[in-house]
């Protein structure tokens, strides 16, 4: 797109040049050569300037493209969106169905969250009329999980069949009834898993000590295998995250590389990569700074290869904060710039936000809840 638009920008030098020269010598026949020169000059570099401009906004535009961290203003995003659309329209629902659900989770994967809330809805709504009822669970799962993230003001409440979504909890309990009705009691236990974070999130630990019980009794129907690796490991996470919650932050680390061993039996990078963070910022309370700076460097790297954005914006806050503890501010708010100028305010989980949170205060007010550290 780049190479297009600046040869198309230096084409348009040439061209817009010769014509106005012939202009020129149409125009001005009784002036001075030098007079004639000048001015076919002087619009040559008018010309040039303005093919210039042009590159300089199509660089802006693809730049996060080409670095492959891309978000809802990119233009892949909105262009495969407003062909989602137009199938929904069109009245494809199939094609909504199969290709609808691939893209959820390259928006997910690309902090296209609103994006991922508008396609997932068409999803939601085709699978149901299709009664693909597996898709419509874990369609409502991304859409309750997005929703979170997002929050009330992004993630417009809407109604479908009688039933009325305006909060997270409402997709995770339909996702229920749907995954309840084809016996999958992996996706059950997904949505109790959601459910659990979503209470957590608003500081309801009674209710999310129960969504917990249920995840793992559900967990207990499926039979041996890496499957129930997997949601056992994904368990163990959210007994990690209760507990930073908490500040029980040794039990937190201890069920953290509980879930972190489990995890890399599995050889499953793409999930394996939220522990770094996990790790990192559970050693960060812990006074634990240069373990801490390992971890979210390591998450880093790994974050940028697998083109993950929001463990990219978590590993780098919790990085800089080790920074600024250890006297570096230039280095750390040169890597938030960073990323705020690239990614813009990336939506993140409330125990992942006091990274952020953290951050801020430490710059700003040059305190903090862990500012006894130095």
């Amino acid at each position: 797109m780049k190479k297009y638009t600046q040869l198309f920008g230096w084409l348009m030098g040439v061209v817009g040049t010769v014509l106005g020269i012939i202009g020129i010598v149409q125009l001005f026949e009784d002036q001075s050569l030098v007079f004639k020169i000048a001015v076919v000059v002087s619009i040559f570099v008018l010309i040039a300037f303005s093919s210039m401009i042009i590159t300089i906004i199509s660089n802006k535009r693809t730049n996060n493209l080409e670095n492959g961290f891309i978000g809802d203003k990119s233009i892949m995003i909105q262009e495969n969106r407003k062909y989602i659309e137009n199938m929904y329209k069109n009245k494809e629902f199939n094609d909504v169905c199969n290709i609808g659900a691939v893209f959820s989770r390259v928006f997910y994967i690309a902090a296209a969250y609103q994006s991922r809330y508008k396609i997932a809805i068409m999803v939601y709504k085709s699978a149901d009329y299709l009664n693909r009822d597996k898709l419509c669970a874990t369609t409502l799962l991304d859409l309750g999980w997005t929703a979170l993230l997002l929050g009330k003001k992004k993630a417009k409440s809407f109604s479908y069949c009688g039933k009325s979504f305006d909060s997270p909890d409402d997709f995770f309990l339909k996702s229920i009834d749907y995954s309840a009705k084809i016996n999958d009691y992996a996706l059950v236990s997904k949505a109790h898993r959601h459910l659990h974070g979503y209470y957590l999130s608003i500081g309801n630990f009674a209710d999310a000590e129960i969504e917990r019980t249920l995840c793992e009794e559900n967990i207990m129907k499926l039979p041996d295998g890496s499957d129930k690796k997997k949601i056992l490991a994904d368990l163990y996470y959210i007994d990690a995250e209760t507990a930073f919650f908490k500040k029980n932050y040794a039990f937190a680390l201890s069920k953290c590389l509980e879930a972190d061993k489990l995890k890399k039996g599995l050889d499953d990078e793409t999930r394996e990569i939220r522990y770094y963070a996990q790790i990192g910022k559970i050693k960060l309370m812990q006074h634990d700074i240069d373990s801490a700076m390992t971890d979210f460097s390591k998450g880093l790297e790994v974050a940028k290869r697998l083109k993950r954005i929001d463990e990219v914006t978590k590993n780098t806050y919790g990085y800089a904060i080790c920074l600024l503890i250890k006297g570096q501010r230039h280095e750390a708010e040169s890597m938030v710039r960073n990323i705020e100028k690239k990614f813009g305010a990336v939506p993140l989980f409330i125990t992942d936000e006091i990274l952020r949170t953290e951050y801020k205060k430490k710059v700003l007010k040059h305190s903090s809840m862990i500012g006894d550290v130095n």
